[in-house]
């Protein structure tokens, strides 16, 4: 069949503010490959795993705001496929 590869993750949320995101997401969230977004995932996903691999100084703080961006565009996301929206998330998408 077709290639595959699945990447997967934790966030770990303020436990005062972040069951409010958390219960409005879905426990998996699809990109397809073929989706506009998966060029910005592919490209963080480089250089997330570039980072680790040099352990240059600097290296956890730099692979931390990469894996934030990746989250953020990951949300980006789903926010532009997923309907429809309501609530505070509605507003996230404005």
């Amino acid at each position: 069949g077709d290639d595959f590869a699945q990447i997967g993750g934790h966030v770990l949320l303020d436990p005062a503010s972040g069951s409010l995101l958390s219960g409005v997401l879905p426990p998996w969230i699809h990109v397809p490959a073929t989706s506009p977004q998966a060029a910005k995932f592919r490209w963080l996903l480089e250089q997330l795993v570039e980072e680790r691999a040099a352990d240059l100084p600097g290296a956890q703080l730099v692979s931390a705001q990469l894996s934030q961006l990746l989250f953020i565009q990951i949300l980006r996301a789903h926010l532009q496929t997923s309907s429809p929206m309501t609530g505070w998330l509605r507003a996230l998408g404005n």
